[in-house]
């Protein structure tokens, strides 16, 4: 299964190389999710819905597939922010943390979202009115957060310290954001895993490991690293996960 970040989905036998695979002029691939066409992938999208489907009813294609509007009813605006596969030789973690551009924070069990949607999907988040979740990702117990703003905060918190909710909702503030910033990007887990922002002047980048040593309390506005200056993320290539093989290990794409 292929993905774009203009919201293309498409399916394919193989695929070795991300880059190598059909895009319309300007669209690019952000997500490969490897599986049996008998298993689902799952979409999140920036409203807090998630959509579920079966790989096999995904048009195979060498073209450039067709946009998610085409199996799932989303609303004005409503995009695909996180993408997944749920072959169990995936190994996804059974909870998931989704935040916001507000600064707004959740974890909430794969296990609600196992099972097929219709096309309208299915709540998993409920962000307010001007706010919007900026992705989804594997939590595990004991893991660190560490999230970025545009105007240069950067904060650490346990991932224990978010609310695990059991329905869809608002969350709680995992870092203060004010009215002109804005999240741009999280990593969550332990220290071999880092986000890596850069200025918007002179291309500065800074990387942060999520490490327990840095931790602080969740809801504040965290370290100022940058002043007079707007930080990005930078992109991470986009890699295949790996499936795990009847032995246990990893090693079926």
């Amino acid at each position: 299964m292929v993905v774009t970040r203009d919201g293309w989905l498409k399916r394919v036998r193989e695929l070795r190389d991300p880059a190598q695979t059909r895009t319309r002029e300007g669209d690019e691939v952000t997500a490969v999710l490897p599986g049996s066409t008998k298993e689902k992938v799952i979409f999140f999208t920036n409203r807090g819905s998630a959509y579920v489907i079966k790989i096999n009813d995904i048009a195979a294609t060498t073209g450039y597939g067709d946009p998610a509007q085409k199996y799932f009813k989303f609303n004005d605006g409503e995009r695909i922010v996180t993408a997944m596969t749920l072959d169990p030789r995936a190994m996804v973690a059974p909870t998931l943390l989704a935040i916001t551009k507000r600064g707004y924070g959740l974890r909430f069990a794969m296990a609600a979202h196992q099972e097929v949607t219709t096309r309208a999907g299915r709540r998993y988040a409920k962000p307010q009115d001007g706010d919007e979740v900026l992705a989804v990702a594997p939590c595990n117990d004991g893991d660190v957060v560490v999230c970025a703003t545009a105007d240069g905060h950067v904060l650490h918190c346990k991932a224990d310290e978010i609310a695990r909710l059991e329905g869809p909702g608002r969350g709680v503030i995992v870092i203060k954001t004010g009215d002109d910033d804005a999240v741009i990007g999280f990593v969550c887990g332990g220290k071999g895993d880092k986000l890596e922002v850069e200025t918007d002047k002179g291309g500065k980048r800074f990387e942060f490991a999520a490490d327990p040593k840095q931790v602080a309390a969740r809801g504040g506005k965290g370290s100022q690293i940058v002043k007079r200056a707007t930080l990005t993320v930078v992109a991470k290539p986009v890699t295949i996960p790996p499936l795990a093989n009847a032995d246990g290990g990893s090693g079926v794409n």
